[in-house]
């Protein structure tokens, strides 16, 4: 039986941000989509890109083990967005 989980990270504390969705199959990850948008505007563009991932692997929020967010270093408003945003998908997934 093959174990596996799925990920979503998320970056938000550089002039670029991104968001990658793998797959961890035994141990292994593999990487099923990810996407970069500009950075300053990371709150207009994060929420969408997340989707679009999770819709293109055909995923469901409440399917994902685990949501990352990178901390730092970075400016203050990136690390609050990407937090905020990792807050409130996984309270939606509960």
């Amino acid at each position: 039986m093959q174990d596996y989980a799925y990920l979503l990270a998320i970056d938000t504390c550089g002039p670029t941000g991104s968001v990658a969705l793998g797959q961890q199959v035994d141990g292994e990850l593999h990487i099923l989509g990810e996407a970069q948008f500009d950075g300053r505007r990371g709150s207009d563009s994060l929420v969408s890109s997340v989707s679009e991932l999770l819709s293109m692997a055909e995923v469901q929020l409440p399917k994902l083990s685990a949501i990352v967010a990178v901390n730092g270093p970075g400016s203050f408003t990136g690390v609050r967005v990407g937090l905020a945003a990792v807050k409130g998908l996984a309270e939606s997934a509960r």
